[in-house]
């Protein structure tokens, strides 16, 4: 654990992979169907589906630092792990924008104090690209526990279109005069003890981990929870639902929303607290309810 920082300089001075060559489209035709059948990804929820990655994770600045801003299949110590420094990434892809390696590559092992305990002893591949972002640049971060290797291509990163500097909407669509049963579900403490032995520099930084757990529970919630269900994450460490089905059995409810979180947060001994807010069936009282 602790900053990428320490070892920019040591790190930098690692073996590099060879570039690898990027064809150029060139022109014609053939160059125009080309870029007619690129594929433009708004988020990395949708990259991941598309691209079948089960476990990605976007870095983008903060507050001069890099930090996983969007995550995919990460769990939260990993998320707090990933504050680095500029410098490092730039000596990183010193000599080519997309690094691809697995176990049998000493290089990688760089790249462990990221993980997790838990994730550490079970990747087996990783792939790094560089995404030049305006004036910044982010890197997209893949990695694999099992033997399917990884290994992304440079032309990736014309596809990668979606915005990394504003906070998406973590409200699903309200369906209208549909019966929902109203339920809160609180894991703030949950979020902030998973992360509390990690030093993270600053306040900025440490706001920036909690609302990428937050969208990462949020996408979660989406996946288990389909449409005529709309889901919310109004604040830190707070999802609400409104379901169209009510619970028949509140013990068995609470399992699998302990099961839920189990994936990103470490929850051993503190549970989420989940609770039931009545009823509603006109959409204004039900997007009242998710908006506070």
């Amino acid at each position: 654990m602790g900053l990428l920082s320490h070892i920019s300089n040591s790190a930098s001075n690692t073996k590099q992979p060879e570039s690898v060559p990027v064809k150029k489209a060139g022109s014609g035709l053939l160059a125009k169907a080309q870029k007619a059948t690129e594929k433009t990804f708004s988020s990395l929820q949708e990259l991941a589906i598309t691209k079948g990655f089960k476990h990605c994770a976007l870095f983008t600045p903060v507050h001069g630092m890099m930090v996983i801003t969007e995550a995919v299949g990460l769990d939260s110590q990993t998320v707090a792990n990933s504050v680095s420094s500029k410098d490092f990434w730039k000596g990183i892809f010193k000599t080519s924008n997309v690094l691809n390696y697995s176990k049998a590559d000493n290089e990688m092992y760089n790249f462990l104090q990221f993980f997790s305990f838990e994730l550490k002893g079970l990747i087996q591949h990783i792939s790094f690209l560089k995404i030049n972002n305006s004036a910044d640049f982010s890197v997209l971060f893949v990695f694999n526990t099992d033997d399917k290797s990884v290994n992304l291509s440079e032309t990736l990163s014309q596809c990668i279109k979606f915005n990394t500097t504003s906070k998406k909407n973590l409200t699903t669509a309200v369906p209208s005069k549909v019966n929902h049963s109203l339920y809160n579900v609180n894991y703030s403490d949950l979020a902030l003890n998973s992360i509390k032995t990690i030093q993270l520099p600053e306040e900025n930084i440490r706001r920036s981990v909690l609302s990428c757990i937050d969208e990462e529970v949020f996408d979660l919630f989406v996946k288990a929870f389909p449409s005529p269900a709309a889901i919310s994450c109004p604040q830190q460490g707070k999802i609400k639902l409104a379901l169209t089905a009510p619970v028949a059995d509140e013990m068995l409810f609470q399992a699998h929303i302990n099961l839920l979180l189990k994936s990103v947060l470490d929850h051993n001994q503190l549970m989420p607290e989940v609770t039931s807010a009545g009823k509603a069936k006109d959409s204004d009282s039900i997007l009242k309810f998710l908006e506070n």
